[in-house]
This record gives structure tokens, C-alpha cells and sequence, in this order.
């Protein structure tokens, strides 16, 4: 903790005693009282009571974190039992939301008495609103210390209430009896608790830097692993946009990738175990970036490994020109949803359609191909258009029945947007910026590269090559 027994003994002063009875008030009644008596209910009701009650149902923490709370809810120091009993937010008014937390001192019967007692307040929580008991108590350096006396064989409650919602950590706790001080670690407000975050995602530009156009992968597992003693602590997937957050006390930890992508049709472009090392502060950017393996991807289009329903471009250009007459499958109204589908895909570039959709689709997809650019470009569009109207790859369910393989379609539009917008100078700037900075149309050679792999392997998934399933 951040100051020393030592230091504690030196403050005594009459102005904060007199301070902290102003300040006082907001525990000092019956309903306080209510949950001070629900506080030692919720300590003696098991592990799930607590996960529940004590620590609030505003707070979401893993079995492993909720786990180790539970088992620091309660200390001995200086023959006194030191319990947490509940954090309890008061959001009843939404322009005034407190945090009180809750304690219980418990002497063992050894003497002498306890003389005076001392809770910690992190910089995290701010200053605090108020706390009981008031009387002879004070707040200086960081602490707040109450010097009245608790025999041997009685106990005591506590409460401070911070303004705000102050989350859950780790607090010292000091015990004075006579001359003898000593300190230690149990519940409190918000300090010791630290995340780790990161992503998997698509490295379209094979930089192993995660760009803002660079989308993640979702539903993939990640492991927390103990450095100590090389320990799985948990396993968790990641979220929609690729994103994952762990939750760990101070120690030293690695962070690692569980099995490979898209049935192996993605290639690392750095490591896939991070080594984080000693943690005692928030940790980001834990960034697993892939690469598709265009050649093995094709080959699983021709060989029926991937399975596919999907139609070419000369199919998508006929539904642009005339849709609902003749044989077209889609009508205007569905053609005119499946454009707004794609618009709002991922990324805001590279198809914003305008007022008229279907003929600025049809420019795209019969456009004249003079570049590299306009190629990819074109079986982009197909590309979309055959995974927003429900074609695309397919998979079997538990069934046998073939659906659509979600995760496979959305893993290759992951990869192929970012691709077009790097090559149309539309990406953000960086991984950091949230400003969309519009930069030169230039492509690059890597942007080059990307660009005639993309076209392959979007083409063969279109049409060019593959198996159809119709």
C-alpha cells in the first residue's frame, strides 16, 4: 500500500475530526442500520450470496476474480477479524449516485483492546462523502482512522461512502493495539484490479500493427495463463468486433491464442502468445493480427472443402438491370435492402451507394477493368452481394443441414474491406485515431499485392473456381 504504519501514527488533528462530523450524517440513520444487518446476512450466505449481493449486481466480474474476492473478504490483523460485508451503490438519484462500502471488526478475545483503526482510501475512489461511526475519527494522509476503542470480545460495523460508482478492489486495513500497529489487504474501493485487452483480427496490410479500418474476429478462444506456474486461469471468447478483456490481480501473466483460424485458412502475422509479464496497471493493446492463406483458401473453394452458393458477377449485373422481370430472383424492394445491407457492413467505405442505389451498384459491378483496383472492386461488390442476400459458404449444422457458414463470410469480408479501403486512401490514420483522415489514392506496392491476392480469392469465391452447391 502506499504509506507506511509508521506514517499513520503521526497524524492526529482536531480540525478533520471536526471535518469528518460535518460530513457524517449520511449513515447515521435506520435505513443505514437495515444494511449494516444485511451486510452481515450477505457475509455468511456462501460464495453465489456474495458474488450476488456483496459486491453489487452492477458488477460483472469472472467465477476466477469473484472466486479470489470472496476468499480476501475476510483478514486478521492484529488478533482482530477485519470483514467485508457489502458495496452497495445508491443510484436512486441519478444527480447524486454514492458508493458505500461496508465493514465489521471482530475482536478474538485476546487483549488488549483494539486502540484505534485505520482504512485506506486510493486515489481511484476521490475523497470520501462521509463514513461511520463519526465520532472520534479523522481523515489524513490517505486513511481514514477511527481511535475509538473496540474490546476483545465485541465488534464493530464501519461504512465510507464515496461519491459516485467506485468499483471493487483492494484495501489496507491497519490495527492498532497499544504500541503495536499491523496492516492488511481486504476488500474496498477500486485499486488492484487491472485488465488486459487486445484483439484477434484481420492484418489486411500485413504490417502486424492493428489499423482503426482493421476489423477483429469474433468467437474465437483466448487463454489467460499464470506465469508462476504456467497455469490455464481461464479460457473466454472473443467478442463481436474481435475484442477481449481479462480481468487479473497484480502478478505476471501471458496471453495466448488457443487454436488456429477458419479451419487453418489464416496465417499469424506475429506471435500468437503475448508474454504481458509483471502487471500492476491496466494493460492494452494485446493485439493477435491474421492473414488469409489466399492459394489454400482457392483451393478449398475448387475442391469442395468450402462449399459455396454463390453466383458471379454476370448473375449480380443482371439482378442490378432488371430486377423483378424475367428471371430475375430479386425484385426492386429486396435488391434495393440488400444494397442498404451492405452499406452498413463494416467499414463506411468502399460502397456508399447514394440516392440511386441500384445504378450506382450497376457502374461498380460493369465497370470497364483498367486497374487492379477496379478489378477488386468488382468482385468486392459480388462478394457482398452474395453474403447479405443469404448465399456465400455453407456448412452443415448438427443436423446435416446445410446453413450458412456466418462466421467463415464474415471473416472474408473482415479481410477484403480493409483491403479496398486502404487502396482508396479512405482508412483512418492510425490505431489510435478515432478521425476518419482521408489520404492519397495512391496504392503501394504491399496495397498492390493485397489487392491481386484479394482478387483471386474473391473471385474464385464468386464463381471463377469453387464447388456449388447449386
Amino acid at each position: 500500500m502506499k504509506r507506511t504504519v509508521k506514517n499513520l501514527a503521526l497524524w492526529v488533528s482536531a480540525g478533520f475530526i471536526l471535518y469528518s462530523c460535518e460530513m457524517s450524517s449520511l449513515l447515521e440513520d435506520d435505513k443505514v442500520i437495515d444494511l449494516l444487518e444485511e451486510g452481515v446476512n450477505v457475509s455468511q450466505g456462501g460464495s453465489e450470496s456474495f458474488r450476488m449481493a456483496a459486491l453489487g449486481t452492477d458488477l460483472d466480474y469472472p467465477d476466477y476474480i469473484t472466486d479470489e474476492l470472496n476468499a480476501r473478504s475476510s483478514v486478521l490483523i492484529n488478533t482482530y477479524n477485519i470483514e467485508f460485508l457489502s458495496r452497495v451503490v445508491n443510484d436512486s438519484n441519478a444527480d447524486n449516485i454514492t458508493t458505500t462500502f461496508n465493514y465489521r471488526v471482530s475482536g478474538t478475545g485476546i487483549q488488549p483492546s483494539l486502540d484505534s483503526f485505520f482504512l485506506e482510501v486510493p486515489e481511484c475512489a476521490v475523497s470520501p462523502l462521509s463514513w461511520t461511526p463519526s465520532n472520534a475519527s479523522s481523515f489524513n494522509e490517505g486513511y481514514i482512522k477511527w481511535n475509538s476503542s473496540v474490546t476483545p470480545n465485541s465488534t464493530q460495523n464501519y461504512a465510507v461512502t464515496y461519491p459516485g460508482i467506485v468499483g471493487i478492489g483492494l484495501t489496507e486495513a491497519v490495527v492498532t493495539k497499544g504500541s503495536n500497529s499491523q496492516s492488511g489487504v481486504v476488500l474496498g474501493p477500486c485499486e488492484g484490479i487491472f485488465t488486459l485487452q487486445g484483439s484477434i483480427y484481420i492484418d489486411s496490410n500485413e504490417d502486424g500493427s492493428k489499423q482503426n479500418s482493421e476489423s477483429g474476429l469474433s468467437g474465437f478462444p483466448i487463454q489467460l495463463i499464470n506465469n508462476d506456474n504456467g497455469n490455464v486461469i481461464t479460457t473466454i471468447q472473443t467478442e463481436a468486433n474481435g475484442s477481449f478483456l481479462f480481468y487479473v490481480f497484480e502478478g505476471s501473466f501471458t496471453v495466448k491464442v488457443v487454436t488456429d483460424l477458419i479451419n487453418r485458412n489464416y496465417n499469424p502475422t506475429g506471435e500468437i502468445e503475448l508474454n504481458v509479464g509483471f502487471v500492476n496497471k491496466d494493460e492494452t493493446g494485446l493485439d493477435f493480427g491474421y492473414l488469409i492463406d489466399s492459394q489454400k483458401m482457392i483451393k478449398e473453394f475448387e475442391d469442395g472443402t468450402i462449399p459455396l452458393d454463390t453466383k458471379d458477377s454476370k448473375f449480380w449485373t443482371a439482378e442490378l438491370r432488371n430486377p423483378g422481370k424475367g428471371q430475375s430472383q430479386y425484385n426492386r424492394a429486396q435488391m434495393l435492402d440488400i444494397l442498404v445491407k451492405i452499406e452498413g457492413l463494416l467499414l463506411p467505405v468502399p460502397f456508399n451507394f447514394g440516392s440511386d442505389k441500384i445504378a450506382t451498384a450497376l457502374s461498380i459491378i460493369t465497370k470497364p477493368i483498367k486497374t487492379e483496383l477496379d478489378a477488386y472492386l468488382q468482385q468486392l461488390l459480388t462478394a457482398e452481394l452474395n453474403i447479405v442476400s443469404g448465399r456465400g459458404a455453407k456448412t452443415l449444422d448438427s443436423n446435416g443441414n446445410v446453413i450458412s457458414d456466418d462466421k467463415f463470410n464474415e471473416a472474408l469480408l473482415r479481410y477484403a474491406e480493409p483491403i479496398a479501403c486502404s487502396a482508396l486512401g479512405a482508412c483512418d490514420s492510425g490505431s489510435t485515431s478515432n478521425a476518419r483522415v482521408i489520404t492519397s489514392s495512391t496504392i503501394n506496392a504491399s496495397t498492390s499485392g493485397s489487392l491481386r491476392d484479394g482478387t483471386e480469392v474473391l473471385s474464385s469465391f464468386n464463381g471463377t473456381g469453387g464447388i456449388r452447391i447449386r
